[in-house]
């Protein structure tokens, strides 16, 4: 067994509770591309460097190995890790050209969306042009809780060209009416997306009776007047 053996062995044997620091993570982590070494230090000053787990793995090769102790492989292995990352919790869109207009996009999603037989939700970006530039979808039985959206949609200001967000869910089994779970997850996320000066386009509801709009309805401009920041300051004035 080797000096650092037992130390990996003990983080590995936490990994499932849920317990590991931020450190321990990457320093787990770097266990798989520097196997003779103590990670320990290496760890925190990735962490020092660029503040988070997220810039370690949004920088570029050449920022990593800026660090003192990161060679090539690791920015490499560590670079890798942040794209397959996008790639897991991001879908390329390239099957709807143009801008976004709810015209075309209302028959898009209805043809994606309609028969799915579980929840899941999308939360498309729009650059300056209005055009779809990324799509992220969530999955799971859950993936339209009130609890789990505004964060989820957050993600998308990460994108720098973003100016514009289109949010669609579906009922598998239901109308397409919005609940008040719906209401109040669309009065929360025009909040979210006030707050980073990003628009609020429209949330759609799809489902296998037909697709409907927040913004076709009028509600998304009721939506937008009453929850953004400027309307919480001429509240408070």
């Amino acid at each position: 067994m080797g000096l650092h053996d037992g130390h990996r062995k003990r983080l590995m044997e936490r990994l499932d509770s849920g317990t590991m620091l931020t450190h321990e993570d990457l320093e787990m982590l770097l266990f798989y591309v520097i196997p003779r070494k103590n990670t320990n230090g290496l760890a925190h000053k990735l962490l020092q460097e660029f503040g988070s787990l997220r810039a370690i793995f949004s920088a570029s090769v050449e920022a990593l190995c800026r660090v003192d102790g990161v060679g090539l492989q690791v920015a490499a292995f560590l670079s890798l890790i942040g794209k397959l990352c996008d790639k897991i919790y991001t879908l390329p869109y390239s099957d709807y050209e143009g801008a976004f207009e709810s015209a075309r996009f209302i028959p898009y999603v209805y043809g994606k969306l309609s028969k799915e037989k579980e929840e899941l939700a999308e939360v498309y970006s729009l650059n300056k042009k209005g055009e779809v530039v990324r799509c992220r979808r969530i999955d799971g039985e859950n993936a339209f809780n009130v609890n789990v959206l505004p964060e989820q949609i957050s993600h998308a200001f990460l994108d720098k060209d973003t100016v514009g967000v289109v949010l669609v869910h579906n009922h598998p089994f239901g109308r397409a009416q919005p609940s008040e779970t719906d209401d109040l997850t669309t009065r929360k996320c025009q909040m979210l997306c006030s707050c980073h000066n990003v628009l609020l386009c429209d949330h759609l509801i799809v489902a296998p009776s037909g697709v409907y709009s927040y913004y076709v309805s009028g509600r998304m401009q009721e939506f937008s007047e009453n929850y953004s920041v400027d309307s919480l300051i001429k509240k408070g004035k």
